[in-house]
């Protein structure tokens, strides 16, 4: 026979049967017993209750007195994961481990008043009492429930009941499955059990589109409407919002009214939530207290209070914090923060907007330092949104703007006070160098100070960029008499120079080119009546220079010259080609005599007769596509000049049109029918291969 262990020590080696997850499924009736081991006292005694991690904590010793002094028998270990219960004599009895001798836990099994030896706190579990059999009378029918199509309703697990002789009370109730898809009402019935007793609900089922005008409606409201239309608004039972306070309506109501948006019922929700937050508890205090301050010096310390940042001790500042704070009514420290901000903004913006509408250095200088007073207080606050300028950048810029004005008071001073041509000279030059005024002509200095009378009083830059437009004109209109007669009367090239190189100067004739000075002179007539006459003259001469240029060139090629400087050639903006194909540019340089001569192309014509008779071969219209359908019309055009389509016509349509689609992309023209065989016949195999091309 096995030898017992002593009472203590099998207190001592007690383990706590392993349970890795809650097993589903027990009684309810225990489940305010919990895990643990009961240390039962006598009739009348408080006994003691352990954890299992509270016993593993006790020393031998504590454990085995504790035993000495209940009892194996009076120990019960109880097991709430397995609801299972038994007693160290039972354990230590039977020489088995826990699991093999505890049982399922019976009604009332451990009742009592204990003290958990751990904490030292007072509990007692209580008997189930037994009730008496009792007869339902009647049953009142729970209140009527709000929903949205599609949410199924929380119906109350309960509803009440009169009993016989006239008591109340809940009992549990069963609703059956009910259908809430459509608008309208569900009469849902419950039934409870043990009786022929039935209750029913009325589920008001409401359509997406009842639902948000309900929260369309509390926006509105809150913006337009009194206070009792708000409040059927936010009470609406298709919103189903939780908490309403009545004191807190007006709070709520300017609060969504603040709100830039408001589409769910949960920003609804989290709106009150916020006022019933910000109106109770030491918040809701701090608060009262900034709204109730009537000097700068009370609100400075309640803002401190409250930990409000960014706050400026100017005394102004704090004044329109004040006003600020009493019209927009915060109900929450983060509401007095967003007013501290925004009235700094206010502060600033108006200071700056000031100076930049007056441009004045008293004005600059205030803003600039209400600006360095809040940064002191808010490091970050000039940070403007993206695109916008800082108000710092503002500042300086007026500041710009007013060395500016200073600057051109003392240019405009200069102009007027000019005492002889040339003062009045670098008055004006220096208004130009500043980009104030343009057209200054130095050699119209005289003119510019005769035109300068006592009475002459410029204020602004345009008018002084009037006169000088004014003297200017009227010294033009003396000059191009003589300029044209210069040009008229020139007896030699040199002569005919000198005075087309004047009217450039004085800004009348464009376009003329000094290495034309012979063919100018060779084509002048010298009888020019104006000087639009001159500038046609010189512009002809200049096209017929070079469309001679042009011609030079073509005719120095030949049918060994570089296709690059062939195309160069043909290109040259003076002879005004039409129809030129890159990609024919072998064809036209075979077209090229063998031996370049002079006279080969007498004019454009037949340099154009040349890229004609090119472009219209059967080659040069194939190199001249651009879409594969063009292209397959040349190639079969081709076969006239020899080319074999027999391998090409067994293709697809296809597998042609990526053969033709090919040839048009290629930025080389075929120069040979030979070459363009050759190419076909490669991409018609590859394609009857099987491979790409």
């Amino acid at each position: 026979m096995k030898k017992k262990l002593p009472l203590a020590a099998l207190a001592a080696a007690l383990v706590v049967p392993a349970v890795v997850a809650p097993i589903q499924g027990f009684a309810d009736a225990v489940a305010q017993i919990e895990s643990g081991l009961y240390f039962n006292g006598a009739e009348g005694e408080r006994g003691e209750y352990y954890t299992f991690e509270d016993w593993a904590d006790l020393s031998p010793v504590e454990k085995g007195v504790l035993v000495d002094k209940y009892g194996t028998g009076n120990i019960q270990v109880y097991l709430k994961q397995l609801n299972k219960v038994t007693t160290l004599k039972a354990i230590a009895d039977q020489e088995k481990p826990f699991l093999d001798v505890a049982e399922e836990l019976q009604e009332n099994e451990i009742v009592g008043d204990f003290t958990n030896g751990a904490t030292g706190e007072d509990f007692s579990v209580y008997p189930t009492p037994t009730l008496p059999e009792l007869t339902i009378e009647s049953v009142t029918n729970p209140a009527d429930i709000t929903v949205v199509v599609g949410t199924a309703p929380a119906l109350p697990e309960t509803v009440e009941v009169e009993f016989e002789g006239g008591t109340t009370g809940e009992v549990a109730v069963t609703w059956e499955e009910s259908d809430f898809s459509e608008a309208g009402t569900v009469e849902v019935t419950g039934t409870i059990a043990g009786t022929d007793k039935t209750a029913t609900i009325n589920v008001i089922v409401k359509s997406v589109e009842d639902l948000n005008a309900a929260i369309a409606a509390v926006k509105s409201t809150s913006e337009t409407g009194n206070s009792t239309d708000f409040k059927t608004a936010l009470t609406a039972p298709v919103l189903g919002i939780e908490g309403i306070e009545e004191a807190y309506l007006d709070d709520y109501q300017s609060t969504i009214a603040d709100a830039l948006s408001i589409t769910s019922v949960a920003d609804i929700q989290a709106l009150v939530n916020l006022v019933n937050d910000a109106k109770s508890g030491e918040e809701a205090e701090l608060v009262a207290a900034i709204k109730a301050a009537n000097t700068v010096s009370t609100l400075e310390d309640a803002l401190a209070e409250a930990e409000i940042v960014h706050v400026s001790s100017i005394t102004s500042n704090l004044n329109a914090y004040s006003t600020a704070i009493k019209s927009d009514n915060p109900i929450s420290l983060a509401d007095v923060q967003v007013i501290i901000d925004a009235t700094n903004l206010d502060i600033v913006e108006t200071a700056v907007a000031k100076a930049e509408a007056s441009e004045a250095a008293a004005d600059v200088t205030a803003a600039a330092n209400m600006l360095t007073n809040i940064e002191s207080v808010h490091p970050d606050f000039d940070t403007p949104a993206e695109g916008e300028k800082s108000f710092a950048e503002r500042i300086a810029a007026v500041l710009e703007a007013i060395d500016a004005a200073t600057e051109l008071e003392g240019l405009i001073t200069a102009a007027n006070e000019a005492t002889d041509e040339v003062a009045l000279l670098a008055a004006l030059q220096a208004l130009e160098t500043a980009d104030l005024i343009e057209g200054v002509v130095a050699s119209n200095d005289t003119a510019y100070f005769a035109a300068k009378t006592a009475e002459t009083k410029f204020v602004r830059p345009e008018d002084i960029q009037t006169f000088v437009t004014d003297v200017n004109a009227a010294e033009l209109a003396d000059k191009v008499e003589g300029l044209v007669a210069a040009v008229n009367e020139a007896a030699d090239v040199t002569e005919l120079a000198a005075a087309l190189d004047a009217l450039k100067e004085a800004g009348l004739l464009v376009n003329y080119e000094t290495a034309n000075d012979g063919a100018y002179d060779e084509a002048s007539t010298g009888e020019y009546a104006s000087v639009d006459a001159i500038q046609t003259f010189v512009d002809d001469v200049n096209a017929a220079e070079a469309l001679k240029a042009a011609l030079v060139a073509i005719n120095e090629l030949d049918s060994d010259s570089y296709e690059e400087d062939v195309l160069e050639a043909l290109k040259a903006e003076a002879l005004a080609l039409t129809g030129i194909v890159d990609k024919n540019v072998a064809l036209y340089t075979a077209e090229l005599p063998e031996v370049a001569e002079e006279d080969t192309f007498a004019d454009t014509a037949a340099v154009q007769a040349l890229v004609d008779t090119v472009n219209a071969t059967n080659l040069g219209k194939l190199n001249a596509a651009k879409k594969a359908a063009d292209v397959k019309v040349a190639l079969v055009a081709l076969e006239a000049d020899g080319l074999d389509l027999e391998l090409y016509n067994e293709l697809t349509s296809a597998q042609q049109t990526l053969i033709a689609t090919s040839i048009a992309r290629d930025s080389d023209g075929i120069t040979t029918v030979e070459d363009l065989q050759e190419a076909i016949d490669m991409m018609a195999m590859a394609l009857i291969a099987g491979f790409g091309i």
